[in-house]
């Protein structure tokens, strides 16, 4: 299962997956948006490769419990609003035993502090936060970055519950 399909289009067309022999993988991806669903399949259908792809919401998926072995997010859950609920919801379709491959923005990266030098710093507002910053100035409004910490706290605990 993946979210944000059209980044896991580039990576499948990189190492396909259910191609070897006895391997009988079957992708199910979810977007927001029709337009990227269809951008994926276009290039999918490129590829030779076959997948489920629907559009969905992060924060409520329409899966039974248990339902992936393997979930995989690069850069996507970072964009809901409600970060919490989308990694509950990743949990819940999330088979016991299964994988779940997260990639989620680092707060004190080299991108937030070139954030807070460019709109910052140079834009004579040294004070703006960065929370700030990547909520306005990086790819999309409402953008999410987070400490190590506070990403172990949400998955940590959640891994418990």
């Amino acid at each position: 299962m993946s979210f944000g399909t059209e980044q896991i289009a580039e990576r499948i067309s990189i190492c396909p997956i259910g191609r070897k022999r006895g391997m009988n993988a079957v992708l199910t991806g979810i977007d927001l948006t029709e337009r990227a669903i269809e951008h994926t399949k276009t290039r999918f259908d490129a590829f030779g490769l076959q997948s489920n792809l629907s559009v969905g919401d992060a924060e409520n998926l329409q899966f039974e419990d248990e339902s992936f072995n393997i979930i995989y997010s690069w850069g996507v859950l970072h964009y809901t609003p409600d970060m919490r609920k989308a990694v509950l919801e990743v949990y819940r379709v999330l088979k016991k035993g299964g994988c779940a491959k997260v990639m989620i923005y680092h707060k004190w990266s080299v991108i937030g502090f070139m954030l807070w030098l460019r709109y910052g710093l140079l834009a004579l507002r040294p004070w703006r936060g960065l929370n700030f910053l990547y909520s306005d100035y990086l790819e999309s409004p409402g953008t999410q970055a987070f400490s190590v910490e506070q990403a172990e706290q949400i998955y940590l605990k959640l891994q418990r519950s």
